[in-house]
């Protein structure tokens, strides 16, 4: 085939062996990767930053998932309350389904024990008179968090001593856990395993789809296509539910099942754009001088659907988020004391908390939509930046 498609080659072009060797890279300038045609040459990283940063929708989406993943860590790192702990160990009762800390006095019912120790402690914390609505229960207006802090006061506390107060901006779960905290750490935790499984699958259907392209036609890109087919016929919930049964529920577990089930949208789009480009001239010309397979398709035929290829990672970025939000939806994930932290997890469970805090549920659900739509716009923006069939003129 190589020999053909260079006499091929030769025949039209009518090239002689000192045209061939004007083809061949000049090793003084073998640094120089350049998208221009004309001009001074600049190296393509530069070129595409340059595209992107011209995107002022790609841009802003790149500085809001930057301003989420940053939020995200410093909120990790300087909160004092833990994702798997409640945020106070005074109470079991009083840290339960919280409402925001920033609603500040609400009214609400302690029992009686409580109310008789606040009462010998710090009075001035309950806003009203407390009324008796039950037998041991009394309705009082407070700010529930300054009673937290007053009831994890140590019993050799001082009137001057200084307690860290406790805070939950966003409330607290039905474990009493501080919902702004859980909601930060499961966005790290859902891009963390997204952007493995998007590594993962687009290396395993870069790799397949390139060469089952390259070679299309053969049997065994006809094979290879039929092996694809097979695996997106079957619907990934059935592929899931027997993976998830064997390997369990880690987050390795979860990459790994999603990756091999996921791959094959890779390899599809992979193979579709390697067709599309192969019988370039370019691609020719390169035979013609003696490029192995390889070199042509690494070099030459993937650098050029670099764009697609980008557009096609981020978006599996995306759908990798929402796929893992998916599991908890469809109950594979379950709510503990000391699960980690979930989008998913948090939004099924929140619902319940709806009428009394919908903080607890909108919180999570902004998040989520936030990172979806960002991560797609920018996956737009790689796409134009590096795709060379649409760079606008005097990019």
């Amino acid at each position: 085939m190589s020999n053909f498609n260079e006499q091929k080659f030769e025949n039209k072009y009518k090239f002689s062996e000192a045209d061939k060797q004007l083809l061949v890279f000049s090793k003084a300038n073998k640094d120089i990767i350049s998208s221009q045609v004309t001009g001074k040459p600049s190296k393509l990283f530069f070129d595409v930053v340059k595209r992107f940063f011209k995107n002022k929708v790609a841009v802003f989406s790149l500085v809001i998932l930057l301003a989420i993943i940053l939020t995200a860590v410093i909120s990790w790192a300087v909160s004092p309350n833990q994702t798997d702990k409640p945020i106070s160990s005074a109470s079991s009762v009083l840290v339960n389904e919280l409402r925001p800390s920033f609603q500040g006095e609400i009214e609400y019912s302690i029992s009686t024990e409580i109310l008789d120790k606040i009462l010998k402690t710090n009075p001035t914390l309950i806003k009203n008179t407390p009324v008796n609505i039950a037998p041991d229960t009394w309705m009082i207006k407070a700010n529930p968090y300054e009673i937290l802090t007053e009831l994890s006061k140590p019993e050799n506390a001082k009137p001057g001593d200084v307690v860290k107060p406790i805070v939950a901006f966003m409330g607290t779960d039905s474990y009493g856990r501080d919902i702004w905290l859980r909601a930060w750490v499961g966005t790290l935790n859902a891009l963390g395993v997204a952007f493995s499984i998007a590594i993962i699958e687009t290396f395993i259907g870069v790799v397949i789809g390139s060469y089952l392209g390259f070679h299309v036609g053969k049997k065994v890109d006809t094979w290879g296509v039929r092996l694809i087919e097979i695996f997106s016929s079957i619907p990934w919930v059935i592929i899931f539910i027997i993976l998830i049964g064997i390997f369990g529920t880690s987050w390795f577990s979860i990459i790994w099942i999603f990756a091999i089930t996921g791959w094959t949208g890779a390899a599809s789009s992979t193979r579709q754009f390697t067709i599309i480009v192969k019988d370039e001239e370019y691609i020719y010309a390169s035979q013609a001088i003696g490029a192995s397979k390889l070199r042509l398709i690494f070099t030459h035929i993937l650098p050029a659907t670099a764009g697609k290829l980008a557009n096609s990672f981020v978006l599996r970025i995306t759908a990798g988020i929402q796929a893992v939000a998916a599991v908890a939806f469809l109950g594979f994930l379950k709510e503990g004391v000391d699960s980690t932290p979930n989008l998913g997890l948090l939004i099924t469970n929140s619902a319940t908390l709806i009428n009394q805090n919908p903080w607890a549920l909108v919180f999570p659900s902004l998040i989520l939509l936030v990172l979806s739509l960002s991560l797609r716009f920018i996956a737009l923006g790689f796409h134009d930046a590096l795709d060379p069939k649409i760079i606008k003129k005097g990019a």
